[in-house]
């Protein structure tokens, strides 16, 4: 085995190692419960399983809002759903879905390794991008098109950037992973900007473009159009632009559509990845062309002007920003290594272990503590108890009032209909039934409470944490004997059930 073969087969064991850190403290955290941490991962998980069952997805449900429709890409419910039909165990399908998740190492790694040709480099950015706390964050005990989205991109402009040096041999891959990115997820409309965007700026900078590429990335731009349109069509006539608002209540679009504060950004993506990472995006912007990073400049610039008009929320945002931002700061960092060898700094080994230290350390530790806070807030065997109670012991033509953060929680484990839920495009009236809900559980007049309920067809109320904690209040204030009889307590986390009868 020559030299430069045992040169590239340790890269490959660092990589996978890794891969294999980044996967295993993910299962330490994951492992721990047997639930998911967010109510939004029981409606993919409701999608799955009817797809499993059906081969279709759950387009009209008559739990949601009491009966309504809905209009998403199904496709990532499709790829959850094919591992169901494997195992419907719940540890199965995090395992793969954190497997997917950590491949970011991978191609991270590789596009770090095409942009910079710096083996040392690419291993920092590859670690770097494992641990990116918001990405962290979103993907450890969630199911989300996010899982997959942000390795898939990483691969696409990997390929992309290998089209210049054989448009033939990549140009199929390329077709194929930018069809599958979009397919999956609206939010690959922001690298299609980047995209048209870089190859504006090449053009305005005299440089020559690839005419193969420019094809592909306007037919992908139109495409992307007309498979949303296909989708959305529906809510286009009816909402127009304001379906970039995605229906969501006004007095919650301040959090979702929040411009990030410095400090927020800085937790969020890691202050040395940030950092280092914006001066490369300026570098590539203005005085260094380098093809491969020219995509991911073009792409953050693009973001932050969608930021400024607050039309991405704030999690798209910062997800994006994190795991760009961290992969093209792979220049900074080069640049750094070099200017310590041009300069002949002695121990020159050292000061590189230091670097990965200082960019690794803090996102780590970042990511280490919003795991342990995202498990520890994850819904509780005792919680899910007084789901499982409305299932076992309600008619099935109950219908169930609750905080927005437990409707998906109501239509998969109770199986019953609820008022409301997270899942906003479309919903009718949504600030009214948002204000109205609000009045139910904060209002001191129980003829007003129950007209409310009555009113929205509800036949029972949930009183539990998430309901005391977004409507800021301990027990139903208007409760009245008339017209309220309180049917169940789960002593365990004193969640109380209301049956309205009046």
């Amino acid at each position: 085995m020559d030299k430069k073969t045992k040169k590239v087969l340790l890269q490959v064991l660092i990589i996978f190692f890794i891969f294999t850190i980044n996967f295993f403290i993910r299962y330490y955290f994951f492992s721990q419960t047997p639930y998911f941490s967010d109510d939004a991962s029981y409606f993919v998980l409701r999608q799955a399983e009817h797809i499993s069952e059906t081969g279709r997805p759950l387009f009209e449900d008559p739990y949601s809002y009491n009966s309504r429709n809905y209009f998403f890409s199904p496709i990532y419910h499709y790829i959850i759903s094919f591992f169901l039909l494997i195992s419907k165990d719940m540890l199965l399908i995090k395992v793969i879905n954190n497997l997917l998740a950590a491949t970011i190492v991978i191609t991270s790694y590789l596009l770090a390794l095409n942009i910079t040709k710096n083996a040392t480099v690419s291993t920092i950015i590859s670690l770097t991008s494992g641990f990116v706390p918001v990405y962290f964050q979103k993907t450890l005990n969630t199911l989300s098109p996010t899982s997959i989205f942000f390795p898939i991109l990483l691969l696409l402009v990997y390929f992309i950037s290998l089209l210049k040096q054989d448009t033939k041999k990549y140009v199929g891959i390329v077709v194929y992973l930018l069809f599958f990115l979009i397919i999956l997820s609206p939010l690959s409309l922001i690298l299609i900007l980047g995209l048209l965007f870089n190859q504006i700026l090449t053009k305005i900078d005299g440089l020559r473009t690839n005419k193969k590429e420019v094809e592909i990335f306007i037919v992908s731009f139109f495409f992307y159009l007309w498979y949303y349109f296909l989708i959305y069509k529906q809510v286009v006539f009816e909402t127009g632009f304001l379906i970039l608002r995605q229906n969501i209540p006004f007095v919650l679009q301040q959090d979702y559509f929040l411009t990030p504060t410095p400090l927020m950004v800085f937790f969020l993506v890691g202050v040395i990845p940030f950092i280092i990472g914006m001066f490369s995006t300026y570098l590539v912007s203005v005085k260094e062309k380098i093809p491969q990073a020219n995509i991911l400049a073009s792409t953050i610039i693009i973001l932050v002007f969608g930021s400024f008009l607050n039309i991405i929320s704030i999690n798209a945002l910062t997800i994006s920003l994190g795991i760009l931002l961290g992969v093209i700061s792979c220049v900074g960092v080069k640049k750094l290594i070099d200017s310590f060898v041009n300069a002949k700094v002695p121990l020159l080994k050292t000061l590189v272990t230091l670097t990965l230290i200082i960019l690794v350390i803090p996102s780590l530790l970042s990511s280490l503590k919003i795991g342990e806070d995202l498990i520890r807030d994850t819904i509780t065997t005792q919680e899910v108890e007084t789901f499982m109670w409305i299932d076992k012991e309600l008619d099935d033509n109950a219908v169930i009032l609750s905080s927005v953060y437990d409707g998906h929680l109501i239509s998969y484990f109770s199986k019953r209909p609820n008022v409301v839920d997270s899942n906003f495009l479309m919903a009718q009236n949504i600030d009214q039934v948002w204000k109205d809900v609000r009045t139910v559980y904060t209002t001191l007049f129980y003829s007003d409470s129950a007209r409310l309920a009555f009113e929205f067809g509800a036949t029972h109320i949930l009183v539990n944490k998430n309901t005391q904690k977004v409507y800021e209040f301990s027990d139903l204030p208007s409760f009245d004997e008339a017209c309220y009889k309180e049917v169940y307590t789960n002593k365990k986390t004193n969640d109380k059930i209301y049956q309205v009868i009046c």
